[in-house]
């Protein structure tokens, strides 16, 4: 076997090869690892088209090779399965785009709503804000990460294995990294937020008193020389717990658009999935889905908090504390790049597999019924391998008969 792996890394053409030594070459490769395609058109090819884990038979070639081969190209264009290669590829890839973007905003999502209801005593997300993040992450992200049309590059890459998991370790390093250093910024932005922003309430302050009471005379100068409301002035209590709601509701508003920011900028992280992938901004505009979203999604986040605050309640902000959000945003870029720099190897020894196992078997009773009575008919040596699908139905009506749904 080494004296063929040394073959088999310079070999370039096998000229006038015999039946054998096309199905030698195809055992050989598929025995040190390799996925191994073959195309053929003759009685010759049988063999190999069989072995292979890819036949490809010419539509004009012969009825047994077309019968061996897994797919018949009718109009002898080879030139179709580089794009169905390329295609299938980039399918694969978007997929694994869309899961990493998911599972790192649904990660960072829970994580805020368990360490802001631990600090404030509620939630700062409110439900109309994780309906729009729900979007975010599921409708809008899908269209803008699924629709990526693959590049010519995709071909040099290497063929993935029939076992090999969507959530690659690439994959998880990415999520896990870009979780973690949301979930560092949510808690610094919710912890020390206030603090940074100038903003002054109590904790026990309500972030839902929306109508400005009447301000008191003399109120500014008594705030500004730290005297307290007298207990008898009720409009000076009250436009003090105004004020203090304002300024919480403010804080949440700095809290739901740095989150949002730091997920719009990870979603152009997510274009790219490969190890050592770097430039998200490679042919950025050739995907007019993408580009789509990521404007209407920036747009309508702007709108809402800045022009329609009553519907997320939030409270609008001024360019400085907008400039503020943005950037911290952009640091998921940073962190994206600076995570493919790093070993694969350390994810390797936190349990993903346990916490989404794509190979676990799933109960379903239909496939096990039908699994059931295949295994019953192949014991008695039923050799049409036929399902009685009236006894599935539990002596059901013929109309009854295939009726799955009931197994």
């Amino acid at each position: 076997m080494q004296g063929f792996q040394e073959i088999a890394a310079n070999i370039r053409v096998l000229a006038r090869a015999s039946p054998n030594d096309r199905l030698l070459l195809v055992t050989g490769l598929k025995a040190i690892g390799k996925s191994v395609a073959v195309t053929g058109s003759g009685i010759d090819d049988v063999e190999a088209l069989t072995a292979a884990d890819v036949g490809l038979a010419m539509g004009s070639g012969c009825s047994a090779a077309k019968e061996a081969a897994d797919l018949v190209l009718t109009d002898n264009d080879f030139e179709a399965t580089l794009r169905s290669v390329m295609w299938g590829r980039n399918i694969y890839h978007n997929v694994s785009r869309f899961l990493q973007f998911q599972v790192t905003v649904n990660i960072s999502a829970l994580a805020t709503v368990l360490i802001g209801g631990f600090w404030f005593g509620e939630s700062p997300l409110s439900p109309v804000q994780l309906l729009w993040i729900n979007l975010i992450m599921d409708t809008f992200a899908a269209i803008a990460l699924s629709t990526e049309p693959p590049l010519a590059s995709v071909l040099q890459g290497v063929p993935f294995k029939s076992n090999a998991s969507i959530l690659s370790g690439t994959v998880w390093r990415q999520i896990l990294g870009v979780s973690l250093w949301n979930i560092i910024v949510m808690t610094f932005l919710i912890v020390f937020g206030a603090l940074f922003a100038g903003l002054d309430y109590e904790m026990k302050t309500s972030s839902s008193l929306l109508v400005e009471p009447t301000k008191p005379d003399g109120y500014d100068q008594m705030i500004s020389d730290g005297v307290k409301c007298p207990d008898a002035n009720t409009d000076c209590i009250n436009y003090n717990q105004w004020e203090q709601s304002v300024a919480k509701r403010m804080h949440y508003t700095y809290i739901f658009n740095t989150f949002v920011f730091l997920q719009l900028f990870n979603e152009i992280n997510c274009r790219k999935v490969g190890r050592r992938d770097f430039n998200v901004m490679e042919k950025f505009l050739h995907n007019y889905y993408f580009i789509g979203v990521l404007a209407g999604t920036f747009a309508c986040q702007i709108l809402m908090c800045k022009w329609f605050p009553r519907i997320t309640g939030t409270e609008q902000m001024d360019k400085s504390g907008w400039g503020a959000c943005i950037a911290v945003g952009t640091t998921n870029l940073l962190v994206s790049a600076l995570l493919k720099l790093t070993p694969e190897s350390w994810v390797s020894n936190i349990p993903t597999q346990s916490m989404i196992d794509e190979d676990k078997q799933i109960d379903n009773k239909v496939l096990t019924a039908w699994n059931k009575k295949n295994n019953a008919f192949a014991a008695d040596g039923n050799s049409e391998g036929a399902i009685n699908y009236g006894a599935m139905s539990n002596g059901g009506s013929a109309a009854d008969e295939g009726d799955f749904t009931k197994a």
